[in-house]
């Protein structure tokens, strides 16, 4: 596992969901945002994506996303 990846464990406490409910969402191929990221062309292109990527994953007509930059201002 890479540094700054979590374990299922803990990216479910982070997101307030059950392990059971995100192994469900990796299955239908809903966590893999990775690639999506990287190759944005900004917040709006990356949110873009991601819905199109929910939405072709099976993902219902509702679906809604948040991307934000977080920067570490100490850095």
């Amino acid at each position: 596992m890479r540094e700054d990846e979590l374990t299922i464990g803990a990216f479910a406490r982070a997101c307030r969901l059950s392990p059971k409910a995100l192994r469900l969402y990796d299955e239908l191929r809903l966590l893999r945002p990775r690639g999506l990221l990287a190759s944005a062309d900004g917040p709006d292109d990356a949110v873009r994506a991601l819905i199109g990527a929910a939405n072709d994953a099976g993902g219902p007509d509702n679906v809604s996303c948040v991307v934000a930059d977080v920067v570490d201002r100490a850095a």
